[in-house]
């Protein structure tokens, strides 16, 4: 079986008027590459939040797919931000 390597993760973080998606480190946020924004009013709709995971996690594939020729294996459901990133919302 192949060893599996964490070399980052995809990030949505409140930030006020807009939610932002990062590709970041796998443990900081530290130079952290801003991908896209959404609004807030537009995030909270239905699926809206999902879509922009998907949308996401194809942008970071397809990066890492040009750097590496190789693709991530994306967890089945979202990670919780580590500890120390956590504003207290969900």
């Amino acid at each position: 079986m192949a060893e599996t390597i964490k070399i980052g993760r995809l990030a949505l973080r409140d930030e006020g008027d807009v939610i932002k998606a990062y590709y970041a480190k796998a443990d900081t946020m530290d130079e952290a590459v801003t991908l896209f924004a959404l609004n807030p009013s537009v995030a909270h709709l239905p699926g809206v939040r999902d879509a922009a995971l998907k949308f996401g996690r194809h942008i970071v594939s397809e990066i890492l797919f040009e750097i590496t020729g190789e693709r991530p294996i994306w967890p089945h459901d979202p990670e919780p931000a580590p500890e120390h990133e956590r504003t207290g919302k969900a």
